[in-house]
């Protein structure tokens, strides 16, 4: 397997204390060496952490494609933004929900309703004591809590991150085809800000486009962000 090593080394300070690593050495870390230190950081992880590098590895392209949203002018702009829990396959928001509530921005998190296939509401939430696990075994809000669409004045975030399957570099997204997105997109605020997070290799050149797709203005993966 051959990791990029810019993805490796742009986190592996992260956890350079603990394993007695500074900058200077990490910059002199070449390509050819770069399976001599995965060999490092995966005997290090299985024998105290339990986890592979692989998993590692995986944690890294997830906490570089969210620093990549945490460096934008609008994310630091926004008082209040609208995140996703992530399905297994998607780009993981933990550190972008965490740093939102430190933050003391408002978040909004989506909840479908069960007896409407295809649409789904936005709920502020205050910390994760307003969660628990809902549809497609995802934390939801509580169903006590009410539930806002996109053109109800209460519903107020400037950014929306946004999952999918796969996105074009001219924004148009691809979902699980459930078209939760997409219908409650169509009636959202021009100011709402849509910001796509996804794996650089979901990042497609074109996709088929139906009158109905609604498009992102903004991808940020492990490798770059894109304004189409």
């Amino acid at each position: 397997v051959v990791f990029d090593l810019a993805v490796l080394k742009g986190e592996l300070l992260f956890i350079g204390n603990r394993l007695q690593l500074t900058a200077a050495t990490l910059s002199r870390i070449r390509t050819d060496r770069l399976h001599a230190v995965g060999r490092r950081f995966q005997h290090f992880f299985q024998t105290r952490k339990g986890i592979s590098l692989f998993r590692f590895y995986d944690f890294c392209t997830h906490r570089i494609a969210q620093n990549r949203v945490l460096a934008l002018p609008v994310w630091r702009q926004a008082r209040a933004v609208a995140l996703y829990m992530a399905l297994k396959e998607e780009m993981d928001t933990g550190l972008l929900l965490q740093c939102a509530w430190d933050e003391g921005k408002e978040v909004f998190l989506p909840r479908v309703r069960p007896d409407e296939p295809g649409v789904m509401d936005f709920v502020r939430c205050a910390g994760p004591h307003d969660l628990a696990p809902g549809a497609f075994n995802l934390l939801e809000p509580l169903p006590s809590l009410p539930g806002l669409r996109a053109d109800d004045p209460h519903f107020t975030p400037t950014l929306m991150v946004l999952p999918g399957v796969g996105f074009d570099r001219s924004g148009y997204r691809l979902g699980f085809g459930g078209g939760y997105y997409d219908r409650f997109l169509a009636s959202a605020p021009s100011s709402l800000l849509r910001l796509a997070l996804c794996h650089h290799c979901q990042l497609l050149t074109n996709l088929p486009v139906a009158p109905w797709d609604q498009r992102v203005n903004c991808i940020c993966t492990d490798k770059e962000t894109l304004w189409p």
